[in-house]
């Protein structure tokens, strides 16, 4: 869903480095994509705090530097520079790691959306690297796999906006990705979040995974960041696409 902080994307090729492994696994390594977005950021500042190594993919250190301040210098942080349109860039950036969270988006909105292109390099790499699990930010006005809307929904017309007045590409992005994993990455343990409008400030807690029909309806991104990396060590809802929002919800799950 779109996020009130929007960062500008780029669609140059960056060449790539292939990574090292790294032997050690005293910290889990977590791979983040999309690290320098408002969401992407924040889990990385998340997960520096709950003690994982991360590596960061992002197509700029000085955009990511924005986001992070002297977060960025961290002992604990790995900043890749790279283009998720490159496969081999991004299976190169996958070694070693024990979780992948991505969180990256098309920008501007009207670009294509890069994450279901993407998605074969990043699970094909998750296989190879026995990732234990790999989660996928995605957007409440896109539909699951056999979702059906109605005709005159709210929902409905929200997703005509998105799309057609605003020529927003995130949601066929985001449907896409979640089509491909739906059919042909049952054997990976990913995870998929569809989250609603993000905004900055301070975290509320209480979000609760959901299947109800959309609503429109904001999130911070430190509560999401948060639940994101629950879903890392959990496995609750490995398999499954919820809605995330606030309490009250109709149906929890």
């Amino acid at each position: 869903m779109k996020a009130l902080r929007v960062r500008v994307g780029v669609h140059d090729r960056i060449p790539h480095v292939p990574l090292q492994a790294s032997p050690s696994r005293t910290h889990r390594l977590l791979m983040v994509f999309g690290a320098s977005g408002g969401s992407g950021s924040a889990v990385v500042e998340a997960a520096l705090g709950r003690g994982f190594r991360v590596r960061a993919f992002v197509r700029s250190r000085e955009r990511l530097r924005v986001q992070l301040g002297n977060l960025i210098d961290h002992e604990m942080l790995e900043v890749v520079e790279g283009d998720l349109q490159d496969p081999g860039a991004v299976q190169d950036a996958i070694a070693g790691a024990q979780a992948v969270i991505c969180s990256a988006c098309a920008r501007p909105e009207t670009a294509p959306g890069p994450v279901a292109a993407a998605m074969p390099a990043i699970v094909s790499a998750c296989r190879k690297n026995e990732v234990e699990r790999l989660v996928v930010q995605s957007c409440a006005l896109a539909a699951v796999p056999g979702e059906w809307w109605g005709l005159l929904t709210p929902a409905r017309l929200a997703r005509a906006v998105v799309r057609w007045q605003n020529s927003s590409n995130i949601i066929d992005d985001a449907e896409r990705t979640m089509q491909y994993l739906y059919r042909e990455a049952k054997d990976v343990k990913w995870v998929v979040a569809r989250a609603p409008w993000l905004e900055e400030g301070e975290p509320l807690g209480g979000v609760v995974p959901n299947l109800d029909p959309f609503r429109a309806s904001t999130l911070r991104y430190s509560d999401l960041a948060d639940w994101l990396l629950d879903q890392v060590q959990g496995d609750a809802y490995v398999g499954k696409m919820p809605r995330l929002r606030y309490r009250p919800v109709e149906h929890p799950i």
